[in-house]
């Protein structure tokens, strides 16, 4: 009731990624290693509070000062000295206008985020300048890449009006094909799952929402 099923299920799915992707790390069997998550858009933290489940740190980031608000006070998870437990935080952050420094991550998500977005190209481009790992001659192609994961609604779902967006608060939303192609132009690698995780074709994505795997961004 908290989270819109299909919201629910992609950021179960990201959290169920993430455990996977701990039990493959090298040093999973002698030590347990979780990634670091910024969590974009994170409204008041219910997905946040999701991913933290199986995530080092997870750094919520909205720029509603009143969801910030909520968030903190719902869902925070300080670290102590006593035993390991996850942290979690919640900052007022626009990734449009803000300037500050931020981690580098090892999991971006932005989760019914980008068709709210009116400049999606200073979008893209700062979620990758601000978050993603390179190496010190400024490349992306490291290790572990860091592994972004952005939703849309999907315009060839068969509920979803063709002219323009239902819902007033959405600026675009994309078909499966348009949306692939506006990926392609930050990542090298992009990959169209359904909101459940499972991978889905571009040509033939119907589903309500499209969750988009992408990593190794472009060079700008």
């Amino acid at each position: 009731k908290l989270l819109w099923y299909p919201q629910r299920n992609m950021y179960t799915f990201i959290k169920n990624w993430c455990m996977g992707k701990a039990k493959e790390h090298p040093q999973y069997h002698k030590q347990i290693w979780k990634p670091q998550v910024v969590d974009v858009g994170c409204g008041s933290g219910v997905g946040s509070n999701v991913l933290s489940q199986e995530a080092h740190f997870v750094w919520g980031i909205d720029k509603n000062e009143w969801s910030i608000e909520f968030a903190k006070e719902a869902f925070t998870k300080e670290r102590n000295n006593f035993y390991y437990s996850g942290q979690l935080t919640f900052d007022v952050f626009d990734v449009i206008k803000d300037t500050r420094e931020t981690l580098k991550f090892d999991v971006v998500t932005a989760v019914e985020v980008i068709e709210h977005i009116y400049d999606t190209d200073t979008f893209l481009r700062n979620i990758i300048a601000k978050f993603a790992k390179k190496d010190k001659k400024g490349s992306y192609h490291v290790p572990q890449p860091t592994i972004y994961f952005i939703s849309s609604p999907n315009r060839n779902f068969h509920k979803i009006r063709k002219d323009r967006p239902e819902n007033p608060f959405h600026v675009r939303e994309w078909t499966a094909q348009e949306y692939t192609g506006l990926l392609r132009q930050y990542f090298e690698q992009v990959e169209l799952l359904n909101q459940k995780g499972e991978p889905v074709p571009e040509d033939t994505a119907a589903d309500e929402v499209i969750l988009a795997m992408c990593s190794l961004p472009t060079p700008s």
